[in-house]
């Protein structure tokens, strides 16, 4: 079965449609489980759990996947609305419709990058972060500057040992090399508009 016919076979499950991107995208490079994980730094159990779709990775893991295998993370995001076309004007617009979605199910968080299929400096995304929702247990750290407004809800962020509490209308900004996590603490969905450059996806 082609990872075409696994995503049509699995549209009710996000899960699985990331784990047969994924896995798809390991097998065209010829790479083994052993081997992702051992670049990765992450377990083979791990790694095959995400692939069958029983569990969603860290937003960390799944940007060391994407490392490992060689793949720029955005290759694990699907169309909102896969029949919409994208016209001449994409590469300065982004409508609703033609936005490009990660539903990392069980780890309770989406992100839709809001920004040009067009490569660019930098790269926005709209996060959706359930209640009770963090990034992942650990402190993630990469190149470059992470800002945002927190457009609903209630915000945790880590950077290093402090812990801020942010609200609606608040924003932040720092250096994507300080150690960083963040979470929902609320009882309602929390919406973020995310920024990062350079894009790390």
């Amino acid at each position: 079965m082609t990872a075409q016919e696994e995503r049509q076979e699995a549209t009710s499950n996000p899960d699985q449609i990331l784990g047969a991107l994924m896995r798809q995208a390991r097998k065209d490079r010829g790479l083994s489980m052993h081997v992702v994980a051992t670049k990765a730094g992450l377990s083979v159990g791990l790694i095959s759990q995400i692939e069958r779709g029983l569990t969603s990775p860290s937003i960390r893991s799944l940007r060391l996947l994407a490392d490992a295998i060689g793949v720029p993370v955005e290759s694990f995001f699907t169309d909102v609305q896969p029949d919409v076309s994208v016209d001449e004007e994409a590469q300065f617009i982004v409508r609703p419709a033609n936005r490009r979605l990660l539903d990392l199910r069980r780890a309770g968080i989406t992100m839709q990058i809001t920004t040009p299929r067009t490569r660019g400096d930098l790269q926005m995304f709209l996060t959706e972060i359930e209640p009770g929702a963090y990034s992942g247990p650990e402190l993630d750290t990469h190149d470059g500057e992470e800002a945002g407004v927190v457009m609903a809800g209630q915000l945790d962020l880590w950077l290093g040992e402090k812990r801020f509490h942010l609200f609606e209308g608040d924003a932040f900004r720092y250096r994507a090399s300080t150690p960083h996590r963040y979470g929902n603490p609320g009882k309602t969905v929390t919406r973020v508009h995310w920024v990062y450059t350079p894009p790390i996806y």
